[in-house]
């Protein structure tokens, strides 16, 4: 038995003490004893409607207040450095790591990504993975740094380490890389 209240409120009887959570719904439940509260008309039911249902609410956890004092010997911890990775393809083939941190080296401020080469499926091009702080990310992830032609997002997830070639692994030159 649902019935629908001019509040937007979902009431449905339950057997006493059970509960169903939906995320668009509040639920009402039976209680078999009542909460009581002195309000201003006297004693009154603090969690029960006149038919005997209790209104079931979902709690959210308080968000955590943050300090601004500023003590001479307790500090903070300084807030964890945030990695990202680019992903940049369709390179010619030839292209190595070394012509890749040439390219981007006006670009970086002093700071250096790591730079990996990744085993494509044809060998008519070539991709890299350059991973990086938020800041050097932002400075690489233009248009203006990369060459015309080639394309580079953000990466997403952990680089496989089966799919990338070592610094010392040459690309193979039998028309596949593996």
């Amino acid at each position: 038995n649902v019935q629908h209240q001019p509040s937007s409120t979902i009431r449905q009887e339950k057997h006493p003490r059970q509960t169903t959570s939906h995320p668009d719904k509040v639920i009402a439940v039976e209680r078999d004893f009542p909460t009581w509260n002195f309000g201003s008309n006297g004693l009154q039911s603090a969690n029960t409607v006149d038919d005997g249902f209790v209104l079931v609410k979902s709690r959210r956890r308080a968000k955590p207040s943050s300090g601004t004092a500023k003590p001479d010997k307790v500090n903070a911890a300084p807030p964890p450095v945030r990695h990202k990775a680019l992903f940049v393809s369709r390179l010619d083939p030839e292209t190595s790591v070394n012509d890749i941190e040439a390219l981007i080296e006006p670009f970086l401020e002093g700071r250096t990504p790591v730079c990996s080469k990744i085993k494509t499926r044809f060998p008519s091009y070539s991709s890299f993975h350059l991973a990086c702080d938020e800041a050097v990310f932002a400075a690489l992830n233009k248009p203006e740094v990369w060459p015309e032609g080639s394309i580079f997002h953000q990466f997403f997830g952990r680089l496989d380490s089966t799919g990338v070639y070592n610094e010392e692994t040459v690309a193979p030159d039998n028309g596949v890389n593996a």
